[in-house]
């Protein structure tokens, strides 16, 4: 009996791993999947809208996750907007520098426009950055 040639074994599982990586590693790994909108607002808080973003893409916004560098004293509220039109609000507690609103809304992929309104501005509230988290 013959012994076994080792480097023709070791050659082949070589081979062989090699055809396994590039079957699971492919180039959509490298494409942003992510699936959050961040909005971001400077210095002391004030009532207004921000610009539309447009949401390339689509699916259901489940949380407007919010962070103050400055927690304002009183409650700080937003409206969450599809095209114009409210489908959420969230309301910030007063004294509270970060916080998970639920918004349940859907919003088409590359069609539908998402814009925050600070509808009411908490006392003192400063520095805000909110971020739409999709599903």
């Amino acid at each position: 009996m013959l012994t076994p040639d080792l480097r023709r074994i070791l050659g082949d599982l070589a081979t062989r791993i090699g055809i396994l990586e590039r079957r699971i590693t492919t180039a959509a790994a490298s494409v942003d999947t992510s699936q959050e909108i961040v909005f971001s607002y400077a210095g002391a808080l004030a009532t207004g809208t921000s610009p539309p973003v447009r949401v390339w893409r689509g699916g259901n916004l489940v949380v407007v996750a919010v962070t103050f560098g400055t927690a304002g004293s009183t409650s700080t509220v937003l409206t969450v907007k599809r095209n114009g039109t409210s489908v959420g609000t969230v309301t910030i507690p007063s004294s509270t520098t970060a916080y998970n609103g639920n918004v349940v809304a859907r919003f088409a992929a590359d069609s539908d426009t998402l814009t925050l309104t600070v509808t009411t501005v908490g006392t003192g509230a400063a520095d805000m950055t909110a971020t739409a988290r999709f599903t």
